[in-house]
This record gives C-alpha cells, sequence and structure tokens, in this order.
C-alpha cells in the first residue's frame, strides 16, 4: 500500500520553542522531519499570542519551504467590528486559513463572533482550522457544551471551508456526525490518534477509517508527536482498507476540500 500524507496540524514557531518546553519546533526542523517522513506537505499552523508568533513573520518564515502551508494564528476575541479587516489583512498577506484555539485565546464560544468569523474567512475563501480540545483546569473549563456553539455558527455559514481539529477527542463519534453531514467539513484526528491509545476510542477510530474514510485527515499535532510515531498508528488503522479508502484519508481529503489553497 501507499501513503501519501498530508499534514493537516503541525506548530512550528518563531522561536523554535513549544508552549514553554525546550522542544525544537523551527520551521527548519518541521520540513526537514516531513522531508525523512511519508508526509509530502504539512499545514504549518500559527498560534495566536504563543512563542512569539506575529503574521508577518510567520508567513515569510513558511514561504522559505515548499513543503509548509501557512495558516495564520486568529485572535477570535477581537471586537466582531475588526474582525472583517482582520481576515482581509490575513488573506492579503498570503495565508491559505486561520486557526481559533478557544482555549489558549480564553475566548467563551461568542456565538455571534464565530458566526462573523466564519463568514468572513468564506468571503475571503480562506480555509478554518478550529480546535475542537476544550478540556483545561478549573475556574476556566466550559460551562457549556461547546459543540452547539460551533454547530450554530455552522449553520449560520455553512458554507465555510472548515477542519475540526483533534477529532472532538472523547466525542469524537458526535463530531463524526457533524461532519457526516455537511460536506465542507473534515475531522482532523491529531492528537486523538495519538492521546487515547488503548482506550475504547480506537474502536471509534477503527470504525471512522472503516466507514468514514471521506471525511477524515491526518494530522500530526507537531512537535508533540513525531512523524514516525503517528505513521505507525495510521498502518495500524488503515490494515486491510482498499487504496482507495487510504488515499482518501491520507490526502485527498484535504485536497478536494482545500483546491488550489495547497498551491
Amino acid at each position: 500500500m501507499e501513503y501519501n500524507l498530508i499534514d493537516t496540524l503541525a506548530h512550528p514557531t518563531l522561536t523554535g520553542k513549544w508552549l514553554g518546553r525546550d522542544i525544537d519546533c523551527s520551521f527548519d526542523k518541521l520540513s526537514s522531519d516531513l522531508d525523512k517522513s511519508s508526509f509530502k506537505k504539512a499545514f504549518a499552523i500559527g498560534m495566536h499570542g504563543l512563542d512569539g508568533y506575529n503574521h508577518i513573520e510567520f508567513i515569510n518564515k513558511c514561504n522559505e519551504y515548499n513543503n509548509l502551508i501557512p495558516i495564520a494564528g486568529f485572535d477570535p476575541t477581537i471586537s466582531s467590528e475588526k474582525v472583517r479587516n482582520e481576515i482581509k489583512y490575513i488573506k492579503d498577506l498570503g495565508f491559505k486559513g486561520i486557526k481559533i484555539h478557544p482555549r489558549f485565546s480564553n475566548f467563551d464560544y461568542d456565538t455571534q463572533k464565530l458566526k462573523n468569523i466564519f463568514n468572513q474567512a468564506h468571503l475571503n475563501d480562506l480555509l478554518v482550522f478550529y480546535c475542537t480540545y476544550a478540556h483545561c483546569s478549573a475556574p476556566n473549563y466550559p460551562e457549556q457544551d461547546p459543540f452547539y456553539a460551533l454547530a450554530s455558527a455552522i449553520n449560520f455559514c455553512p458554507n465555510v471551508k472548515l477542519i475540526l481539529v483533534h477529532g472532538g477527542d472523547i466525542n469524537i463519534m458526535k463530531y463524526a456526525e457533524l461532519v457526516r453531514f455537511n460536506k465542507n467539513i473534515l475531522l482532523d484526528l491529531s492528537l486523538t490518534l495519538m492521546k487515547y491509545k488503548g482506550s475504547s476510542i480506537d474502536n471509534d477510530l477503527k470504525f471512522l477509517f472503516n466507514n468514514f474514510d471521506k471525511k477524515i485527515t491526518i494530522g500530526t499535532d507537531y512537535p508533540e508527536y513525531t512523524y514516525q510515531d503517528v505513521f505507525k498508528r495510521v498502518k495500524k488503522f488503515c490494515k486491510g482498507l482498499s487504496q482507495e479508502k487510504i488515499d482518501n484519508i491520507c490526502y485527498k481529503n484535504i485536497c478536494l476540500l482545500a483546491g488550489n489553497l495547497l498551491y
């Protein structure tokens, strides 16, 4: 079987460090690790407010590497009046999408703001990478299900090109049913593919690889996990699948959604 993967979630940083840890996640290291792996390209995801991120320096670094696709870190807490100009600015710089990370941004899942962000991203033909991992310590743990704020924004802007990062984690099947009925949404399996190894979620993952091959995609959450370790898990769940299904999961799904944004 052939595996030509596109990584839908990698995190190079301008400082080369990761969340206060002494981990090398420089652009050079990411690009080099990609070249040594079965992954051909990676969406290089900016993280607003972390590790020296700023739009101009981040995209300039991305543009030095032909295997990195630049995604801007977006601050969802800015005023609704500023969203339009900020997203246009990101588009004009040459980014292919935006990353929304509610937990790190201390975003309170304001439905109206999320609707506005999705709509402006759609109007500017930008992908939206949306983090679905909401777990954290008190007193910041969500008191309402973030799923329904997301669903409300999708209902308002059903044509937004959306990648649900981390696949809904322990709620993976709930999020899978959401992507099942929406042609412009994919479920990225980064983190969840690795974090819950040996749990009942392995059965959910097996089910999705077998039955949702047109709705899922593979992210590594680099540098949290190595390309080699993620690839081992991918091969485990692809065992017995047709080449067509493997191709869908590894690269065709994201290519169909992103289209020319990949280049």
